[in-house]
């Protein structure tokens, strides 16, 4: 019943979006538009009662995983266009910083925004899928001339045992899991901030997605810093995701669709292609 009222309600969007309302689904401007014309019927079985919707999403650069030079707008905007174009929907992306781009979610004037971790009071501001879309590899950047033996960490608990002090970025993870920790930290506004208060020797260590975390480097401090800068190994492995909209009345339908897709033998094997997939009991059975 709960499947069918939430079907009931996409066909309703549907129709008001048809009905010379512009792009405005319940008042939320540019947040899921009635496209022309229907796509085909999505293979995975899940109902295509808004095929060849618009679905647009608030993304912030976070180079080299999204961006708006590439044409596929990075990785993690691939994936997502994969997926969303299998359903039967037709993605887009609206570009903000990044921090716009996660309040225009939570507030409900977009759908949903990507890439972001699963932690702190997210599940209580957001709809929380199973799937990631990615895994980032989180390490410590610390200069090598300040510590020239190297930092032996594996664990993120052992920057308070070392004594270390670390600088992390307001809104992400850094400042729960550290006082949760119990590491000494400082935490700033944004990205560029923390690299330069960590290129003054004002902290010891950075904890940033790897691939990340070099664009980063180069971007803020140039590219010449680069000698200047190691790494530890991999501290915490966290999983990618998207968060959809608690305010927005489609954000729930299409995290349980979206997760509905990855969950069927397509979407099984479309995420194994990006090596971070929540394997299902049926399809686990299904390989055997």
């Amino acid at each position: 019943m709960r499947h069918l009222c939430r079907q009931l309600m996409i066909l309703f969007c549907v129709q008001i979006a048809g009905m010379g309302i512009g792009n405005r689904v319940f008042g939320q401007e540019l947040a899921i538009n009635a496209a022309q014309g229907a796509a085909p019927e999505a293979s995975s079985g899940i109902s295509s009662g808004m095929a060849g919707a618009e679905v647009v999403f608030a993304v912030g650069e976070w180079l080299p995983m999204i961006s708006k030079t590439p044409p596929d707008f990075g990785p993690h905007a691939r994936r997502v266009a994969e997926v969303f174009r299998a359903m039967g929907y037709e993605p887009r992306f609206r570009f903000f910083s990044r921090d716009d781009a996660y309040d225009k979610t939570l507030e409900g004037e977009y759908v949903a925004t990507f890439s972001q971790v699963q932690s702190g009071d997210r599940s209580e501001q957001f709809w929380l899928p199973d799937h990631p879309i990615a895994q980032a590899n989180q390490k410590g950047f610390y200069k090598p001339a300040r510590f020239p033996n190297g930092l032996d960490l594996k664990r993120l608990d052992e920057i308070r045992i070392y004594g270390l002090r670390a600088v992390g970025v307001e809104g992400h993870w850094h400042g729960a899991t550290f006082r949760q920790l119990g590491i000494s930290s400082d935490i700033v506004r944004n990205r560029k901030s923390a690299w330069h208060f960590l290129n003054a020797d004002r902290a010891d260590i950075l904890i940033e997605e790897e691939q990340v975390g070099w664009n980063d480097l180069s971007a803020f401090l140039g590219e010449g810093a680069r000698a200047q800068y190691a790494t530890t190994e991999t501290l915490r492995s966290d999983g990618m995701y998207i968060l959809f909209s608690r305010h927005h009345p489609m954000g729930e339908i299409l995290r349980d669709q979206f997760d509905g897709y990855l969950d069927t033998q397509a979407g099984q094997a479309m995420c194994r292609g990006w090596r971070v997939c929540r394997t299902v009991a049926s399809d686990a059975s299904n390989q055997n």
